[in-house]
């Protein structure tokens, strides 16, 4: 393996490791949401969170 698919390769581990990580934090912040009467306000956040997840993976 070279030097730049190492670079490749690294960069897909820390993007998966960083997708997996939101992804978590996201289902953990919905599933407190869900536990609330009032889950409106507690969705915004993970909303938003999602809505970066889309527009930036590792942002």
């Amino acid at each position: 393996m070279n030097a730049a698919n190492y670079a490749g390769a690294n960069d897909k581990y820390t993007l998966g490791t960083e997708l997996r990580n939101k992804s978590c934090e996201i289902v953990s912040q919905i599933i407190r949401a869900n536990a609330e009467r009032d889950k409106a306000p507690k969705l915004a956040e993970p909303c938003g969170k999602l809505d970066e997840l889309f527009v930036h993976p590792s942002g």
